[in-house]
């Protein structure tokens, strides 16, 4: 719909795997830039060797603030190893793409991921450029923390999807019920099994 009212399209494939078959086709018109993993990615190094110390600042800063509150300070001394490992690999890919898309200025950014350090970082770069946030929502009804808080707009499978964030407080104008790309032909799979016939048998 986009390439249709001519907007160029730039999508970053952050999966680490192939792009499916079942999608390649909608690519088309589109330019795809497979997004390398950190470790295979050549400025890697300098990117940790940049956010490791500025990391582990931010966490021993944070460590020291909480140390009178009682338990606090532990908690966090407990679980710094897996913080400081998240939050140096979001830095490092909110770099890594800071610096890939230095030069492009686009009207909207879409992400799926509710949880990826890539997708997450995306959705800062976008934040600081002034470029909306859509997010395609794809889970369960919740709020725990990922992208979806930080999006401007989400999009959602069904009508449900969408009562139940506005009843949460969303604002409706930011909530939209655009369904899946799946979902026509799953829909078309179901209409026809239920018009078989029964004499012929299998599903109705």
């Amino acid at each position: 719909a986009l390439r249709e009212a001519g907007h160029s399209v730039l999508v970053l494939w952050g999966s680490g795997e192939p792009v499916p078959e079942e999608i390649v086709g909608r690519l088309n018109g589109a330019t795809v830039w497979t997004v390398p993993g950190l470790a295979n990615y050549a400025a890697f190094r300098s990117f940790l060797v940049n956010e490791t110390f500025s990391t582990a600042r931010q966490l021993w800063r944070t460590f020291w603030l909480l140390r009178p509150l009682k338990g606090a300070g532990r908690a966090l001394w407990q679980c710094s190893a897996w913080w400081f490992h998240d939050l140096l690999q979001l830095k490092c890919w909110e770099r890594l793409l800071a610096t890939t898309l230095a030069n492009h200025h686009f009207k909207g950014v879409a992400v799926v991921s509710e949880t990826a350090p890539s997708a997450e970082a995306l959705c800062r770069v976008a934040l600081r450029s002034g470029w909306p946030i859509h997010h395609f929502w794809h889970g369960l009804a919740g709020f725990t923390y990922s992208t979806r808080c930080i999006a401007n707009h989400l999009h959602f499978f069904s009508q449900a999807d969408r009562d139940f964030f506005i009843r949460h407080g969303w604002p409706p104008e930011r909530a939209h019920a655009t369904g899946h790309p799946r979902q026509s032909q799953l829909t078309a799979e179901i209409h026809r099994l239920r018009m078989k016939p029964s004499t012929q048998g299998g599903l109705r």
